[in-house]
């Protein structure tokens, strides 16, 4: 073979190399693994699907009128507090950011920035336990939230979400300072003892539960219709042991939001329930922690929460 052939040859394999660097390069910035997830495409419909089963959105979120959560941001419209979609609030949000790399941030890092009336540490990071959305769930939830805000959720939007994820690759949040402890590993506590515990504190008549029957033949069925404290539905999938023990041991530590005038969780700023660390023992607080870590499946819509009224106020200042 002659040089020159050589030559060509040199020049086309350091041009393909240089080709598969560029298009390995622009693969990694348009957000990676592009739009394919374990379960199918990264797009809106698949982020409904998320957003009402494994992603346990709609036990602390609704949209609107669909879904009776209550705990955080409504993601609709939803007078007076939430007079536009979140895709457009989104926007005007936290200054620098973009609706969609506020987004982004919300679900990443919930506490960077959290909206007047609700409280801190209510949100977990939803890619962390114990949730652990992948990205590509998270993208599609995202599209979807985007598009029930009646913007687009195309492609061009997609890549955009990718962009913004890429900043917290590989990066843990971190721990608000209410949760402090969280490097304590509890005890193992048993659910079933958990069950037994949540009946003889009575905690029913504060909190509703749907999907368990409690032994209580003494109380109708309309008595264990609980609305003085937050729903406790799914719980479980949204939080950790260690915030399911301090509300249980410091109720104070994080207020929820009233949902209405004439039922309230708070009064002046305070809990309206009680510290029950000097009424049960350590290991009963392990179980009970057990039981509420097991009710993992969301409320079911209209399900009976208590719904904000035209009156609602917040009683004191979660994303997004």
């Amino acid at each position: 073979m002659g040089l020159v052939p050589l030559k060509i040859l040199g020049f086309s394999s350091t041009a393909i190399g240089i080709f598969v660097a560029l298009g390995a390069y622009l693969f990694q910035l348009s957000g990676g693994a592009g739009f394919a997830t374990a379960s199918g495409e990264v797009s809106a419909e698949a982020g409904e699907q998320v957003f009402w089963s494994k992603g346990k959105c709609s036990t602390c979120h609704s949209i609107g009128d669909e879904g009776s959560a209550v705990r955080c941001p409504n993601f609709g419209v939803k007078p007076p507090q939430f007079n536009e979609p979140v895709g457009l609030r989104a926007a005007k949000r936290k200054p620098g950011l973009s609706a969609v790399e506020y987004l982004v941030e919300s679900v990443y890092d919930p506490g960077a920035f959290v909206v007047p009336g609700f409280p801190t540490g209510v949100m977990t990071p939803i890619h962390q336990p114990p949730i652990g959305l992948t990205d590509e769930e998270i993208r599609s939830v995202l599209l979807f939230l985007i598009a029930k805000s009646g913007l687009d959720a195309d492609e061009v939007v997609t890549q955009q979400i990718a962009s913004a994820q890429r900043r917290f690759a590989g990066r843990a949040p971190a721990v608000a300072a209410n949760q402090g402890g969280a490097s304590l590993r509890l005890p193992e506590g048993d659910a079933e003892e958990g069950l037994r515990v949540f009946q003889t504190m009575r905690c029913f008549q504060c909190h509703k539960v749907q999907g368990v029957a409690l032994d209580v033949p003494e109380l109708s069925p309309e008595q264990l219709e609980a609305s003085v404290g937050p729903e406790l539905t799914g719980i479980g999938a949204v939080q950790t042991q260690h915030y399911l023990l301090e509300s249980i041991l410091n109720p104070n530590a994080v207020i929820l939001p009233d949902p209405s005038p004439d039922q309230k969780y708070s009064e002046e700023g305070a809990s309206k329930m009680p510290s029950f660390g000097a009424s049960m023992t350590f290991q009963e607080a392990i179980d009970l922690v057990a039981f509420l870590g097991s009710l993992k499946e969301a409320p079911a819509a209209g399900g009976g929460l208590l719904q904000p009224t035209a009156e609602s106020r917040p009683a004191q200042g979660a994303a997004p």
